[in-house]
């Protein structure tokens, strides 16, 4: 569904105005007054629902990115200037729960791929970066709490490295620009038979502005149902440790 069908979805349960319900807006562009809430209620729920999980597999993507000679830390300003998308970092798990990404040099081509361990900020600082840092092939990472990545090693050639990472959340606008020019036609990103959540999440809000318990309710009862069916589709799998069944792999790229 798109942004003005999910508006006209929200529109026919909450009704108001002088429209037949489910016909306004016929465009999200330029509304003003009531019309106005309901495009804004819209485009909150919609981000609303990307904030309300840190691993939604709809807003994971598999990304190739660059460390140039030389460097060492590498802002999220800069990474989103190599991903436009670019939100977080994503290490890969394996096993029994390390964290990985994936490096090779740019000279040596996708065949020197080796592992680099991604540990968390408060076992890193004051431990790895400790001393003068060396110069050679990164073997470990981390993320700043500023979002930025630092490596342990400054690079002593031309890297790149694959990694998942979060996707920025997707904001809907209602003015057309050279980005947007069909604001009516946004769509979320996420499967479409979950769209209806979007319209549903609205109404509650609007529920919530104008104190309304029983439309409140109602939208939360079918906001709920679906966001179940989402949470079991669009979260990742818990699935036993791989060792349980061929062995496990070392943080050196082996295997034991």
């Amino acid at each position: 569904m798109t942004y003005l069908e999910l508006c006209q979805f929200a529109h026919r349960y909450i009704g108001g105005g002088n429209e037949l319900p489910g016909t306004a807006p016929t465009t999200v562009i330029g509304q003003v007054g009531y019309l106005f809430e309901l495009v804004k209620s819209v485009a909150d729920a919609y981000r609303s629902i990307q904030n309300n999980r840190d691993d939604w597999l709809f807003m994971q993507k598999q990304g190739t990115f660059a460390l140039a000679s030389g460097g060492r830390v590498i802002t999220q300003a800069a990474m989103v200037v190599q991903v436009a998308d670019y939100g977080d970092l994503r290490p890969d798990l394996y096993g029994a729960g390390y964290r990985f990404m994936q490096m090779y040099a740019n000279a040596s081509g996708v065949g020197s791929n080796a592992p680099v361990l991604y540990l968390p900020y408060q076992q890193w600082r004051g431990t790895i970066d400790q001393n003068t840092i060396p110069t050679g092939r990164a073997n470990m990472v981390t993320i700043q709490p500023n979002r930025s990545i630092e490596f342990n090693y400054i690079a002593d050639q031309d890297y790149t490295f694959l990694c998942d990472y979060k996707v920025k959340i997707d904001s809907w606008v209602q003015t057309a620009s050279g980005s947007v020019p069909a604001p009516d036609a946004q769509t979320p990103i996420f499967p479409e038979r979950f769209h209806e959540v979007v319209a549903w999440r609205a109404i509650m809000l609007w529920g919530g502005s104008v104190e309304d318990p029983g439309k409140y309710q109602f939208a939360r009862d079918e906001y709920n149902r679906i966001m179940t069916a989402m949470y079991n589709d669009q979260i990742p799998e818990n699935l036993p440790y791989l060792e349980a069944f061929d062995g496990g792999r070392n943080t050196v790229g082996g295997w034991y």
